[in-house]
């Protein structure tokens, strides 16, 4: 059996840390939001490395960092969280990039957020 020893966070903030924040902006609709948020997501990350069991880290790093998104979203929104879109693996009928339409569609947009169009 192969010794596979757990990544460090430096090791995936250097491998993921683009992908994250490309996921991140477009859950955001805000680069500088989902910049606040990647951090956020590492934060968290490195709390709960020790708790990692394998598997693809890339995945991990995003089901964190969406997260963290949701998270931040109930705390910043007026909109109550049960109006927010189920999880797509709730339902294998809805497609992902619907569940982020739905999301996007159901936050309120942000005042003079950078490379948001008001709506």
């Amino acid at each position: 059996m192969p010794n596979i020893s757990t990544p460090t966070i430096e090791d995936l903030y250097r491998a993921h840390a683009g992908a994250v924040r490309a996921f991140l902006i477009s859950l955001s609709r805000d680069v500088h939001w989902a910049d606040d948020l990647l951090q956020d997501t590492f934060i968290k990350a490195t709390r709960s490395l020790a708790g990692y069991r394998g598997g693809d880290p890339r995945s991990w790093l995003f089901s964190i960092a969406r997260s963290v998104f949701i998270d931040a979203t109930r705390r910043t929104s007026s909109i109550p969280s049960d109006a927010l879109p189920e999880r797509p693996h709730d339902d294998p009928d809805i497609p992902s990039g619907l569940m982020v339409t739905e999301v996007l569609d159901a936050l309120p947009r942000r005042p003079g957020a950078h490379g948001v169009e008001q709506r």
